[in-house]
């Protein structure tokens, strides 16, 4: 189902790629802080991906609904998990808009931005400047950034905050 451009966004969930040089799609992506991430088409002018026969469209036209192009996104965390995403650096909630085309388990939108990371504790690396460097690429996002625990969410950085600093759980205390 093909859904013209939403006034407000949709909220759904997506993991990401998370390192010392910031976040990226599962696909290799990069995600900037302040930009909207717009959907690009990665069937060639032929019509094809890998060998893969597709029908072209115009780029106008992102997301095309019989094409794969689109910025990915899941209609539940729960789904987020069943399909292994977990593993990855960090997850969370993305908003969506533009044009959306709905799909059973989530949607493929033409621009989409994080709401909210979720970070696992075994995501954060070793040292403690590893730490602030990655947690300083989340926070540039202006997004509110939250521990994973006990699969509990508790809250390390929000947007908005008197001191926009990283808040600092009694099990993190004197780490962060």
């Amino acid at each position: 189902m093909t859904v013209p451009d939403f006034i407000s966004p949709i909220t759904a969930y997506r993991a990401w790629q998370w390192n010392a040089n910031g976040l990226r799609s599962l696909n290799g992506e990069r995600w900037l802080p302040g930009q909207p991430l717009a959907a690009s088409c990665r069937v060639d002018a032929i019509g094809s991906i890998a060998g893969l026969s597709k029908a072209t469209h115009n780029p106008a036209e992102l997301p095309y609904f019989s094409c794969t192009c689109g910025v990915y996104a899941a209609r539940t965390i729960e789904h987020l998990h069943q399909c292994s995403y977990k593993k990855f650096g960090v997850h969370g909630e993305v908003y969506l808009w533009g044009k959306v085309v709905e799909h059973e388990r989530g949607w493929r939108a033409q621009f989409a931005y994080p709401r909210t990371f979720v970070v696992a504790p075994d995501k954060f690396p070793f040292s403690l400047s590893e730490i602030n460097t990655r947690l300083k690429t989340l926070s540039e996002f202006g997004t509110d950034i939250f521990l994973l625990r006990d699969c509990e969410r508790v809250a390390l950085w929000k947007h908005g905050s008197p001191s926009a600093t990283l808040y600092r759980p009694r099990s993190f205390r004197g780490f962060i």
